[in-house]
């Protein structure tokens, strides 16, 4: 779908993600802007915080809160019952944030959970 990028905002002095879309399609921009605006509305300390959405040479961008931590993927083995109910309980209350805005997430997957 596209690149992720870590990059320093050297302006407010922070670590970002600014994740690139390799499309040119007029609607799947659209979408992007959209999700993004979705995503911007939700103030909860476990979903990735949107801090800006752009377009640069034809691709449109999202800059985004950089988490530095692994994907669920990665070392759900490695959990014990406690660690993953701990997790789920997280998402849960994420996507229930979500869901109080009317905001469906669509695309929950372990790849898509960061752990720090």
């Amino acid at each position: 779908m596209g690149t992720v990028f870590r990059a320093r905002d050297l302006t407010l002095g922070r670590d970002v993600a600014i994740k690139i879309l390799k499309t040119n399609n007029p609607a799947r921009k659209s979408k992007l802007l959209q999700e993004a605006r979705a995503q911007a509305r939700i103030d909860h300390n476990n979903v990735c915080r949107i801090y800006e959405v752009g377009e640069t040479n034809g691709e449109p961008y999202l800059v985004m809160q950089f988490i530095d931590g692994l994907p669920l993927h990665r070392f759900r083995e490695d959990l014990d019952l406690s660690g993953r109910v701990a997790i789920i309980r997280d998402v849960a209350r994420a996507v229930h944030a979500a869901h109080q805005l009317g905001i469906v997430h669509g695309d929950i997957k372990p790849s898509n959970i960061l752990i720090r």
